[in-house]
């Protein structure tokens, strides 16, 4: 019989998709800082809603790591399925867009709209997958460790504390939080003990921080008057910063530590790429922050606006995804799993 999946993580999906959303909601609300009299607590509210969308996104390359790590070949079927849902949505959002008046599109600027750099380089990192994991199955306990470390101090402890940030590039990115979902699955889960309270309380001390560090921030351009306190206010939110990094950790671990089973749970999970899709394509995202109940008419009071905007967001995207996986992707799944070349992937890569 075939286990169901625990719903730990897919609760977490859930979650770190709402956090992403709700870092939208402040970085492509078109909101206007321009001076530091501009702040107030109406701003810093903004501020913290789209604080923590990049410990959201992060959680996404850790749950591959911790589920994929024995995958021994690229799976092409589950490419092939990911290539659809972006053709097709975006081929949707395009003809909606069209239909509606938004603005008016072609082939090439409705492709382009769809093109998402979280799902193209996550597509890339989907090809050396294999690679990844023979290099790290190869390592012990003490050299993954060594690894690890090795990464955090040059990864995100040296551009923290230097104000430098240190750029590799978006592959980096997948590959640091792939490779640390890796050791705890091999390393941690089932074989560390201690209670998952911690997890929640070393993320939730995290995100204070990180929350911290913008009220210190926004204090001090308002005292001095310098607008690069003011600019600045969001450098230990970026996904390789110390905080952000711990965050994911953390959050990932309190999930994978929680086990329950609801198929309802596990069934909203199903859609979270395709709300990615959706709502971070470019016509739609103007169309969502700036166009529907714009974000920034409502700057000076966004107390309500913002949660209900965020949780419509979602929801909207949801029904979206969820009539597209009871008609269409359902097809599509059958006939590209009657190509061998493509059913034969899954059969020998195994993993999630």
């Amino acid at each position: 019989m075939k286990k169901k999946r625990q719903s730990g993580l897919e609760l977490g999906r859930i979650i770190c998709m709402l956090l992403v959303i709700a870092g939208h909601y402040g970085e492509q609300g078109a909101y206007r800082v321009t001076t530091p009299g501009d702040l107030g607590m109406n701003v810093f509210f903004i501020q913290v809603i789209s604080l923590f969308g990049w410990v959201g996104c992060s959680v996404f390359p850790v749950i591959s790591g911790y589920f994929m790590l024995e995958k021994t070949t690229v799976d092409r079927y589950k490419i092939a399925m990911v290539v659809f849902d972006v053709a097709f949505l975006t081929a949707m959002v395009g003809v909606f867009v069209q239909t509606a008046g938004i603005a008016q599109v072609t082939l090439f600027s409705v492709a382009r709209a769809g093109m998402t750099w979280y799902v193209i380089y996550n597509l890339i990192f989907s090809f050396f997958v294999p690679f990844l994991n023979r290099l790290l199955r190869s390592l012990d306990k003490k050299s993954f460790q060594t690894l690890l470390a090795l990464i955090f101090i040059f990864w995100s402890v040296i551009p923290t504390l230097t104000f430098h940030q240190v750029t590799y590039g978006r592959l980096d990115y997948f590959i640091v939080f792939y490779t640390i979902g890796a050791y705890i699955r091999r390393y941690v889960h089932g074989q560390v003990r201690y209670k998952n309270g911690w997890n929640l309380v070393i993320c939730l001390g995290a995100c204070a921080l990180m929350v911290l560090s913008v009220a210190v921030f926004d204090a001090m351009a308002k005292i001095t008057g310098n607008t690069f306190f003011m600019e600045n206010a969001y450098y230990f939110r970026d996904y390789n910063m110390i905080l952000p990094v711990i965050g994911t950790v953390s959050l990932f671990l309190f999930f994978s530590n929680l086990e329950f089973y609801s198929r309802p749970v596990n069934y909203v999970a199903g859609s979270i790429l395709h709300v990615l899709i959706i709502h971070m394509n470019a016509y739609m995202r103007r169309w969502i922050w700036e166009g529907v109940y714009p974000n920034a008419a409502y700057a000076a009071w966004p107390y309500i606006h913002a949660p209900v905007k965020i949780l419509c967001v979602f929801a909207g995207c949801l029904l979206v995804s969820m009539v597209y996986r009871a008609t269409v992707r359902k097809w599509a799944g059958k006939a590209l799993g009657r190509w061998k070349f493509l059913r034969g992937s899954r059969a020998e890569g195994g993993g999630a």
